[in-house]
């Protein structure tokens, strides 16, 4: 029996490529061709999470060539707003269009793309992918099923400012972003479902019901508890775009002695965390009984480790010009309740009683999330699998 396929359209950082292989894995060990964009790093990033898709999932240098514009990346030192108004320029050459324009063309002809152990390579062809799915690019894609799923509407979280938000330079940013999020009107209209956690990042809005939005549970899951840590830690996560490292090594360097430094990665894909100062490890450790908290820019797939393995979390400030979804990403989890916001110091996060109060808070959402989500209530992943089953016979 041939496996089915899909076509996975990941953005810029861990969290989407590895989001992509774990809704392969739940819908039923489906074949996923994903954008390499970060060599070696990436690869050893998903044997380690997801080794049973060693054979399933397919990394593809063209695609990740091909979407390379259309990702943030602190190497460019362009602001969100230049950023999303470059790709939506007629005059330039590599805008989301153009873009959207190679990928049918390298679609018609076949998407080349290697196995994750190496032993297969192949061109898949249109015919073989049951479905694309986007998590988060601005591109329609011809394909039968069209699925996406993340943290909101991308239109909404360019095309508004979070509430109260007064500084003249986010409503300048909308302005600038207002023909990008147009762009990602038309991409959505093109959406068969839209997968949206039941806390993201524009829960503070009333809109009306729209059917293609199926609330979920944090796209995550629950790991096994560990005690490897002999004595508390915090983890500092960085971002795959790299934008947030001098306010992650600025808040570390608060860190009291009592407090293990962690981060995420190894020396040899993370050179810029020195192992002098840091220990590294690997993702199992959301399920350490030592772990203290974690500290990131607010990436929801940090977040939703954070909410699904019951870990405080801090962030380190963003503000809505830096990134339009980092702005209102900060705004909805600080108003639940749910982080410490952190400028210089890791002090207001380890506050008395702060890291239990700020634990007690994802305790009370996953109460609910098993009220609401049943056996699903720990595996967003397996909950989205269930449903385009029944909808789709996926």
């Amino acid at each position: 029996m041939k496996v089915p396929a899909l076509l996975a359209l990941t953005s810029h950082g861990n969290a989407p490529y590895l989001m992509a292989a774990r809704f392969a894995r739940a819908l039923g060990d489906y074949i996923v061709v994903i954008p390499d964009y970060y060599g070696e790093m990436q690869a050893a990033i998903l044997k380690e999470e997801i080794p049973q898709m060693n054979k399933r999932v397919f990394l593809s240098k063209e695609l990740g060539d091909l979407f390379k514009p259309l990702l943030l990346d602190s190497s460019t030192g362009v602001n969100y707003a230049r950023f999303g108004a470059k790709l939506v320029d007629e005059n330039n050459p590599m805008n989301a269009k153009q873009i959207e324009g190679k990928l049918a063309a390298m679609l018609k002809d076949g998407i080349p793309a290697r196995s994750l152990d190496g032993s297969t390579q192949k061109r898949f062809q249109p015919e073989e992918f049951c479905a694309v799915i986007n998590s988060t690019l601005p591109l329609r894609v011809d394909l039968l099923h069209s699925i996406f799923f993340f943290t909101g509407r991308m239109s909404r979280l360019y095309g508004t400012v979070p509430p109260g938000e007064e500084e003249p330079e986010a409503h300048q940013t909308v302005d600038e972003l207002a023909a990008y999020a147009k762009l990602w009107v038309e991409v959505e209209d093109t959406f068969d479902v839209e997968f949206i956690p039941r806390i993201n990042a524009l829960s503070y809005r009333e809109d009306a019901a729209d059917e293609r939005i199926i609330f979920t549970p944090p796209l995550t899951f629950t790991r096994p508890i560990s005690r490897k840590l002999e004595r508390p830690g915090i983890l500092f996560v960085p971002s795959g775009t790299r934008t947030d490292l001098y306010k992650l090594h600025r808040v570390a360097e608060t860190l009291p002695a009592e407090f293990q430094p962690l981060v995420l990665g190894s020396n040899s894909n993370n050179p810029d965390f020195p192992a002098d100062k840091f220990t590294y490890v690997r993702a199992d450790i959301f399920g350490d009984a030592n772990l203290a908290g974690v500290v990131s820019r607010g990436g929801w797939g940090t977040i939703w480790e954070c909410q699904s393995n019951l870990k405080p979390a801090a962030l380190v400030r963003t503000s809505f010009v830096e990134d339009p979804e980092m702005g209102h990403s900060q705004f909805v989890l600080k108003e639940r309740g749910l982080v410490e916001i952190l400028d210089d110091s890791i002090s207001p996060f380890l506050a008395a009683g702060k890291l239990e109060q700020l634990k007690n808070t994802f305790i009370k959402e996953s109460k609910l999330d098993e009220i609401l989500f049943g056996e699903f209530a720990g595996n967003g992943f397996a909950f989205m699998a269930d449903k385009l089953r029944c909808s789709f016979n996926m």
